[in-house]
């Protein structure tokens, strides 16, 4: 589910490549078989444009591939894809909020307090490793069940992730 920091980073990516290679295509060339296996061959071979360069079959392939996809998703019936509207995915709606925490907190006390799971969050929010939610202001994602669904106010948590009472463990101490 972090389509958006993986776009946002393929997008990064290719834009240096174009600025290291001049053009689109061998940009595209070195997303697919690495940069470097790109600029050996240019070396090698003396050449420096992507139709006139000998790559990997995949990568010779994966222009015109993805050049084919790129039109096929502008007009898919035109081509004889016609995907009935209740097979289509549904957009996920959801809401991003920045949580202001002074504490770490555990994310199930969080997913409760919100009435939903610890899995719900983790799945809108992958960025997020182990169970604690532990810097303040983070931005979270969180399922849109209404058009206004007012925000709970977070609880202190009470459990203790380093064993023992809660009250003789600083909070956050471990995942």
């Amino acid at each position: 589910m972090a389509l958006e920091r993986s776009t946002e980073a393929a997008i990064l990516y290719l834009t240096q490549l174009k600025a290291m290679f001049g053009s689109w295509s061998l940009a595209m060339a070195a997303y697919n078989c690495g940069e470097n296996r790109v600029q050996k061959e240019i070396t090698e071979q003396k050449v420096a444009d992507y139709y006139r360069l000998n790559l990997p079959t995949e990568t010779e392939r994966y222009l015109y591939r993805i050049a084919a996809i790129k039109i096929i998703m502008e007009n898919p019936r035109r081509y004889g894809y016609m995907l009935p509207e209740e097979h289509l995915y549904r957009p996920v709606k959801f809401d991003t909020v920045t949580v202001n925490i002074s504490n770490p907190i555990h994310i199930t006390d969080l997913a409760q307090a919100i009435g939903t799971d610890f899995k719900v969050i983790k799945e809108l929010n992958p960025e997020l490793l182990g169970y604690y939610l532990r810097q303040a202001n983070t931005p979270l994602k969180f399922l849109r069940v209404q058009d206004e669904m007012p925000l709970p106010r977070l609880p202190n948590s009470t459990r203790a992730p380093c064993g023992g009472p809660a009250q003789q463990q600083p909070f956050g101490c471990n995942q």
